[in-house]
This record gives structure tokens, sequence and C-alpha cells, in this order.
């Protein structure tokens, strides 16, 4: 069974899969969960900046969640070009919003970019994979993970992840969200 299958029917409920969910792309989303290999801390910056400008035009609010260290402050450089929210120190704007795992809890926005979810879990925010589960389970209608590190096992075998290439990511997103409307 796939880690991603069970959101999108409307089940939010923990997977069978060491606690994460069942499936990540949220209730009715029409766009797979997609994960994007970058070949660095710069590159993971570089990547999650266009693909998150991306979603935002196609889909709506985005959130950007981020751990911190080399990752979150490659994906602050690639952000500085990108009009967004840094709600890790002020308000969430309508489009794109950089936010760490306090932020994020609670809180739904139409597509998530959850960069080095490998990192995340080794946070073990509240004690627990709760952490990575929370960040993957905040979107309604995309899910992107960026990644130089590996995904954990559970994430990276799983059949329903779309691989996308790092060069020319948010031109591949876009390509699925135009067969997505086709549909």
């Amino acid at each position: 069974m796939s880690v991603f299958h069970g959101l999108s029917a409307g089940n939010n409920g923990h997977a069978p899969i060491a606690g994460l969910p069942a499936d990540a792309s949220g209730p009715g989303a029409p766009w797979p969960p997609v994960a994007v290999h970058a070949a660095d801390a710069a590159a993971v910056g570089a990547v999650t900046a266009a693909l998150a400008a991306r979603m935002a035009a196609d889909v709506g609010s985005v959130a950007v969640v981020a751990p911190p260290g080399d990752a979150g402050a490659a994906v602050r450089a690639g952000l500085a070009g990108v009009d967004h929210a840094d709600a890790t120190t002020g308000a969430l704007g309508p489009g794109v919003n950089l936010v760490d795992m306090h932020v994020v809890k609670g809180l739904e926005f139409d597509a998530v970019v959850v960069v080095e979810p490998a990192a995340i879990l080794a946070l073990r925010p509240d004690g627990g994979r709760g952490g990575l589960y929370t960040a993957l389970t905040r979107s309604t209608r995309a899910l992107a993970l960026v990644h130089a590190r590996a995904l954990p096992p559970e994430l990276d075998a799983d059949p329903a992840l779309v691989r996308l290439p790092a060069a020319g990511a948010n031109a591949a997103w876009a390509a699925l969200a135009q067969d997505a409307r086709a549909a």
C-alpha cells in the first residue's frame, strides 16, 4: 500500500507504516505527490524557490516547510528572489510562505513543499515522527518534497511519488498540473 494513499480520499489518519501519513496529497488533490532530488543544499534552495513560485501561480497558498541549518539557509537564499512571507518572523501571506515546524502546526495550505524530509524527521519535534507527519499533511491540493539527502525509506519506496528532475522541476510540475486539469 502507498504511503501517500488515503488522504486524497479524505482519510487523514496515520498509516500503518511507522506513523507516517497514509497519503499526503490532501482531500481531493488533483496532483500526485512529487519529489525532486537536488545535488546539494544550494540547489535545494533554488529548486524549492522555483517550484514554490510555480505552485503558488497554479494552486494558491504554498507553505515551504524547511528545517533549520544549511537547508533552511539555502531555502531562505533561494526565496530571496521570490515574493514570499517569512512566517517564521512575521505574518502569513497569500502566496508563498516560509514556515517552520512550530508555525505549520494546525494550518492548511493549497500546496506544501517539504524540504529535506529526513532532516525534519531527525529533528523529532514533539518526541517522534509527528513533525514529519505534520509537514506532509498540511496540503489540501499538492505536495512536493525537495531534498539532497536521502528520503526516509517509507517515502522513497512509495510508488505514488512522482520523481521530477531538479533542472526544470517547476516546468515538470506545471506539466503535471496541466495534465490534472485536463483529466
